[in-house]
């Protein structure tokens, strides 16, 4: 079975994220509960997120249940970068083509809403991060000019932080960069553990979705543990939704992206050549930031063997990672020697414009409810996203952002 096999990968291919964050206060459940009011399917970021914010909202933790097919934060949420970023770059100049100046403007404050929020999360539970703002630096010629036209837009916003400068002095790219003041680093297991402490919800590991069904007035969920009926269910597993229901699959398409990641730690650490800033370059395929400590932690490359990453599977790409050891490394190392410690691969889900989709899943009387395809930017996004589903849980109109209809229209 193609979903409990990627579960297992997640398991076995393990992160500094997972293995530097303090565990969760409380322990997985033993035994899978029966009933429960509402069951989370996927416990990564958005799921534990959807979690904290109907208890906000007046929820009873002991009615939820986080089911994970490995255990929290094995999926992308434990293998990103842990950047927090509010203006994704280039992208943005396609979503003022496709959508107009008003959505991007609205999704531009939805972004910087999300980093608050986080903020205030990093605060309260004193979760590290490095607070040295974000550098989007050009990789080419047209990639500057789209820059310029994204500073443009910003710059007519008076709450932007966004500034065109030019790129930092030791930067693989010497062309002009998008400096987000007010943008920062995580440690993406903290902030996971720490919100699932928050939520208070009960969890299971290790339990696999094999199918649900929408059956009188709740919802009947088929796992490898066993079976659990629900009042209701919110499914928040980003690329493995197309896997869990036949739903996503017909009508949504969020499609793998995998990607490598490294972490070294160069001869020259004492340094920090890089500071408390986070970098990404070149349409997003290259990022890297430097810890406290000096250790460097990169990514990316996947468009040197874009087929190659177009997979689901975890797993190393030898030909990506020859790249970033030869190519890539040198030019943030300036050229020191340098140890690599670790590397792991993670899974982003990917929409067709790359802005994160949520609804209620049709004639199922809102039991049924979904979030995913962060494209990336799910540390930038999740919250908001979050609060868009659960306002549409509750009957409320939902905001038109995250809504799949506007994928059909493109």
């Amino acid at each position: 079975m193609l979903i409990e096999s990627l579960m297992m990968q997640a398991r076995a291919n393990t992160t500094h994220w997972l293995d530097s964050a303090r565990p969760p206060k409380r322990l997985p459940l033993e035994i899978l509960p029966v009933r429960v009011e509402t069951a989370i399917v996927g416990a990564g970021i958005a799921g534990i997120s959807v979690a904290c914010e109907l208890v906000k909202r007046g929820g009873d933790p002991a009615g939820l249940l986080l089911i994970d097919g490995a255990a929290p934060g094995h999926g992308a949420s434990g293998r990103n970068g842990g950047f927090v970023l509010t203006y994704p770059g280039t992208i943005m100049n396609d979503w003022l083509e496709k959508y107009g100046e008003h959505f991007v403007a609205q999704l531009m404050e939805k972004n910087r809403r999300n980093r608050e929020l986080v903020r205030d999360t990093v605060e309260r539970f004193a979760v590290p991060c490095q607070r040295g703002g974000s550098y989007y630096i050009a990789g080419h010629a047209d990639e500057e000019d789209w820059l310029r036209a994204s500073a443009e837009f910003l710059g007519r916003d008076p709450e932007s932080d966004a500034t065109l400068v030019p790129p930092p002095p030791h930067s693989p790219h010497q062309r002009q960069a998008l400096f987000v003041r007010n943008d920062f680093g995580v440690h993406s297991g903290e902030y996971l553990n720490r919100r699932l402490d928050e939520c208070e919800a009960q969890y299971v590991t290790d339990c696999a979705i094999t199918a649900c069904k929408a059956e009188g007035t709740g919802v009947v969920l088929i796992t490898t543990r066993g079976l659990v009926h629900a009042e209701r269910v919110i499914f928040a597993a980003n690329v493995h939704l197309p896997l869990l229901n036949e739903f996503f699959a017909r009508t949504i398409p969020i499609t793998p992206r995998r990607n490598q990641v490294m972490m070294l730690r160069p001869a020259n650490a004492a340094d920090r050549i890089w500071g408390d800033a986070i970098y990404y370059a070149n349409e997003g395929y290259e990022y890297w930031r430097q810890f406290p400590d000096g250790r460097i932690l990169l990514g990316g490359l996947r468009n040197r063997d874009a087929e190659g990453e177009a997979r689901i599977e975890l797993g190393a790409n030898n030909h990506i990672l020859e790249i970033m050891e030869h190519e890539f490394v040198p030019k943030l190392t300036l050229g020191a020697p340098f140890e690599i410690e670790r590397v792991w691969s993670g899974v982003m889900g990917f929409t067709p414009d790359e802005i994160p989709v949520c609804g209620i899943l049709p004639e199922t009387d809102g039991r049924i409810a979904y979030l995913g395809g962060f494209s990336g930017y799910g540390v930038g996004l999740h919250r908001v996203v979050v609060e868009t589903l659960v306002d549409s849980l509750g009957k409320k109109d939902p905001d038109p952002l995250f809504s799949p209809d506007r994928i059909r229209q493109i």
